[in-house]
């Protein structure tokens, strides 16, 4: 295992073509009583099938959007290492280094006594060195009352980033257009064997007329380990 690995906790190409089938009733004669319906008439027509110009890219994501409805505590994702945990099967085992990605997309519908539920994501470093998490842009919203779900015009102008139809949106815009908010640090550094929690933001439904919110995060993300420096320097001449 590398230095500057991390593991965290949260508590394709595509083608585009088409085929047209059309069905035609042709040559009906004027219904009757005794007239029966004809056998309709398939025509086919072939089209070509193009692939979309692009590709992915190899900045792995975390990506914790199953189960999307939530009510009580538990682990959503992990890629902790499964030694030693309760339910071994519930952690991946897989470190990230360098640039990636985090999003979360969660919703809560009801909870018991309409407790607010927290989103936390933890941080750990596996490593004998420390390790700097750099959080070059970061967002995190509310369904409510901070970008609810609505019906967006097909094509709207977003100079500002102000149009979006819903928390996902509206996070996304603010990570494209380089922005983190300000509840989340420039950087974390996690000393060897140590976890630190990255953000813990609330989902509540308290005072809303539905008991249903939900909470989408996204974050750009990147680890690096802290070599120790020497206390001195000099050169020796003879």
């Amino acid at each position: 295992m590398t230095n500057n690995q991390l593991t965290l906790l949260a508590l394709l190409s595509l083608t585009l073509g088409w085929t047209s089938c059309t069905t035609i009733n042709s040559n009906l004669p004027e219904a009757s009583p005794q007239t029966s319906a004809t056998t309709p008439q398939e025509i086919v027509r072939a089209n070509e099938v193009r692939s979309l110009p692009g590709k992915l890219d190899n900045v792995p994501m975390f990506n914790s959007n199953s189960p999307e409805w939530v009510k009580k505590e538990g682990i959503l994702l992990s890629t902790f290492p499964p030694e030693g945990k309760t339910v071994s099967t519930a952690h991946l085992n897989f470190p990230f280094q360098g640039k990636f990605t985090l999003f979360a997309h969660h919703f809560t519908h009801t909870p018991p006594n309409l407790q607010t539920l927290y989103l936390g994501v933890i941080v750990h470093n596996p490593s004998r060195q420390p390790v700097t998490l750099v959080v070059s842009e970061a967002a995190s919203y509310l369904m409510e009352p901070d970008a609810p779900f609505q019906q967006q015009p097909t094509m709207r102008d977003n100079p500002d980033g102000e149009i979006y139809a819903g928390a996902g949106i509206r996070a996304v815009d603010n990570v494209l257009r380089g922005r983190r908010q300000q509840d989340f640090p420039p950087q974390l550094v996690i000393p060897p064997g140590k976890s630190r929690m990255l953000m813990n933001h609330p989902i509540p439904v308290g005072g809303l007329a539905k008991p249903i919110n939900g909470r989408s995060s996204f974050l750009r993300l990147s680890s690096s380990i802290d070599t120790p420096r020497p206390k001195g320097a000099g050169i020796l001449r003879s």
